[in-house]
C-alpha cells in the first residue's frame, strides 16, 4: 500500500511503499544496511541492534526463513526504510489473560532514519507506520489489534508514547521490558495513522462493544502522554525466538 513518510530534508510528506517482504529487499537491506551500521558505529553512533546486522550474521536472513514469521518493509527510491516482523502464530495475553496477542519479533527504521552526530534522520513516520501494519495482523489473526513485543531500552519511550501498557522487565528475555497494546490503544493507532496510508480502516464496532470488562482500562499510565508520529529515535522490537538464541 502506499503510505507516507516525512521527509526531514524537504520538510514534508513523502510517499513511500508498505509491501510484504521479498528476497529482494533481502538483498538490499543486506546491500545497504550493514555497510551503514558499520559506518555509523566506526562514528562512535550508538546502535543496540548493531551486532544483529553484523558481517556474517545477516539477521535480516533468519527473519524470511524463520517459519510462519511475517515480515514487512517500507520501501522508497528503491531504499528500504524500516522493517517489520511478526510471529504467524498468536500467543496469550499478559495484559488481559483470557486474550492472545501477536508478537512483535522485530521492529527498525534504517540507520540513516536514526539520530546521528552528523545530523538528522532522514525519513520519520517509519516505526508508526509499520506497527499499524502490525495491528492490522493482530485483527486478520483474530486478536483485534491487540500486540506484544519486547523492547531494546532505547526504545521503550517510543512505545508509551504510542499507549503500549509496560509490563515490565522480562527475566526470560535478558530483562528486556515487554510491552503490549491493548484494543483500545490499537483502534487509536489505527485512527492516528489513517492519514499516514491509503486505507480506510477501523475495528469492527460489534468487536468493540463486546470487549472483556478488565479491557476497558486495562493500562491508564501508558495513556499519560501521547504524541504525535516520529522517528526521531530508532525504534525495534526484538525477541530471542527468531533465532532459537539470544540476540545482543
Amino acid at each position: 500500500m502506499t503510505i507516507c513518510l516525512f521527509d526531514n530534508r524537504l520538510r514534508c510528506p513523502v510517499e513511500a511503499e508498505l509491501v510484504p517482504m521479498t528476497d529482494e529487499h533481502v538483498t538490499v537491506l543486506n546491500l545497504t544496511w550493514v555497510p551503514e551500521f558499520h559506518r555509523r558505529q566506526e562514528s562512535s553512533e550508538k546502535d543496540q541492534d548493531f551486532l544483529m546486522w553484523n558481517r556474517g550474521v545477516k539477521y535480516v536472513d533468519l527473519l524470511t526463513q524463520r517459519h510462519g514469521v511475517r515480515a514487512y518493509v517500507v520501501s522508497r527510491a528503491g531504499e528500504v526504510q524500516g522493517v517489520l516482523a511478526l510471529s504467524g502464530t498468536p500467543e496469550p495475553s499478559r495484559l488481559v489473560k483470557i486474550e492472545r496477542v501477536l508478537i512483535v519479533r522485530y521492529l527498525a527504521t534504517a540507520p540513516w532514519n536514526r539520530p546521528a552526530l552528523s545530523g538528522g534522520a532522514r525519513f520519520r513516520w517509519t516505526g508508526t507506520v509499520l506497527l499499524g501494519q502490525a495491528v492490522l495482523d493482530s485483527m486478520a489473526a483474530g486478536c483485534l489489534g491487540r500486540l506484544g513485543l519486547h523492547s531494546l531500552n532505547a526504545s521503550d519511550d517510543f512505545y508509551r508514547k504510542l499507549a503500549f501498557c509496560d509490563l515490565g522487565p522480562d527475566p526470560a528475555e535478558r530483562g528486556l521490558r515487554y510491552f503490549e497494546l491493548s484494543v483500545l490503544d490499537a483502534a487509536r493507532l489505527l485512527d492516528r495513522t489513517t492519514h499516514l496510508h491509503d486505507g480506510d480502516v477501523a475495528l469492527p464496532a460489534k468487536a468493540m462493544q463486546s470487549l472483556p470488562a478488565q479491557e476497558a482500562h486495562p493500562c491508564p499510565a501508558a495513556r499519560a502522554s501521547v504524541a504525535e508520529p516520529n522517528d526521531r529515535s530508532p525504534y525495534q522490537a526484538v525477541n530471542k525466538s527468531i533465532t532459537g538464541r539470544d540476540q545482543p
